[in-house]
């Protein structure tokens, strides 16, 4: 996790963009969660039959982070994109 917070800097730093930074983290977590399903035990998508498998996952507190921290950073990945589509709102003007 610091890694990708460093990674991501230093791509915003790199490129001027805020949206370049971003993508390459919400592709972090669609990878993540790609790798998660295609190893997880029953599932019918299983590609990846070897030790470490996703087991350990499904117990506290470990399984907080499908349930909670992968949707919560997610949706918030989603909605920098929002706010960085969104035209900029200048300020009102006091007195006008």
């Amino acid at each position: 996790m610091t890694s990708g917070a460093f990674v991501e800097r230093a791509a915003f730093v790199r490129s001027g963009s805020p949206s370049k930074p971003l993508a390459l983290g919400l592709l972090d977590l669609i990878a993540a969660v790609s790798l998660g399903v295609t190893s997880a035990e029953g599932s019918p998508v299983r590609i990846f039959f070897t030790d470490p498998n996703t087991a350990l996952m499904s117990s506290l507190p470990w399984v907080l982070v499908p349930a909670f921290l992968v949707p919560l950073l997610a949706s918030i990945h989603l909605a920098l994109f929002y706010r960085l589509a969104a035209p900029a709102r200048r300020p009102a003007t006091a007195g006008a």
